[in-house]
């Protein structure tokens, strides 16, 4: 059997937190943009403009490709299937727990699915709770691998 998370660019680049942070930081280049256009005109400008917004995406790019869009889950253990295309596969011995993390206040609006691994956590994109419940899931896999 498989569990989808659909992946929502809002949903996982604007959201409470390290995500508002990472907005905040795209003030920088639109600073040294805005700078050129009021001030006086500087090619210098232009280029730490465009060399902030690279690394931001890059920071971007970097930190969704670790998170998962679909977990398959069998008796033998679980595969998750990355957004860089990679499938990580977890023995049942290997799996401690998995947890529903809500994002956003009185139980959030959003959420993740959390599989807590030997040595690693893996994160699943982040959903509207009106399109998906990863409480559900977390309750029903943690049933189903008898993790506490």
């Amino acid at each position: 059997m498989e569990i989808e998370y659909a992946y929502s660019f809002s949903e996982n680049v604007f959201y409470a937190g390290i995500g508002m942070l990472r907005f905040y930081f795209w003030l920088i280049p639109l600073a040294f943009v805005y700078s050129y256009h009021k001030r006086r005109g500087s090619l210098l400008k232009l280029f730490w403009a465009l060399c902030a917004a690279s690394a931001l995406l890059y920071w971007e790019y970097d930190s969704l490709n670790s998170k998962f869009g679909a977990i398959a889950y069998e008796e033998s253990g679980v595969t998750l299937e990355q957004k860089s295309g990679q499938l990580v596969s977890l023995t049942p011995e290997k799996i401690k727990r998995f947890w529903s993390i809500s994002i956003g206040r009185s139980g959030g609006w959003s959420c993740y699915l959390l599989v807590k691994a030997e040595g690693r956590d893996y994160k699943s994109f982040i959903v509207r709770k009106r399109q998906h419940s990863c409480e559900d899931d977390a309750r029903f896999l943690n049933a189903y691998y008898g993790t506490r």
